[in-house]
């Protein structure tokens, strides 16, 4: 059997979206993609966090920067945040 595979960063996670997911893949920091996306750090960890869904232009900036791995029907499934 091969060895438990270890997250690169940060502690565990209860429950992750997959713009989270997508970011381990691609071994990119949540300050470099809320950079990208132009947000702040605290919201990108909502998202990843599934806690709050996104607007949806933001959601289409998700997909452009995902290229696709993260679709923005992909947050529907994610529910409103109370403020939303």
């Amino acid at each position: 059997m091969g060895a438990a595979k270890k997250r690169p960063r940060g502690r565990p996670r209860k429950k992750e979206s997959k713009l989270s997911t997508w970011m381990d893949s691609q071994r990119l920091t949540r300050d470099d993609v809320a950079a990208r996306l132009a947000i702040q750090r605290t919201y990108l960890d909502k998202l990843c966090r599934a806690e709050s869904r996104p607007s949806l232009e933001l959601a289409f900036e998700i997909q452009k920067l995902t290229r696709g791995a993260v679709l923005a029907s992909d947050w529907l499934a994610v529910p409103a945040h109370k403020r939303d």
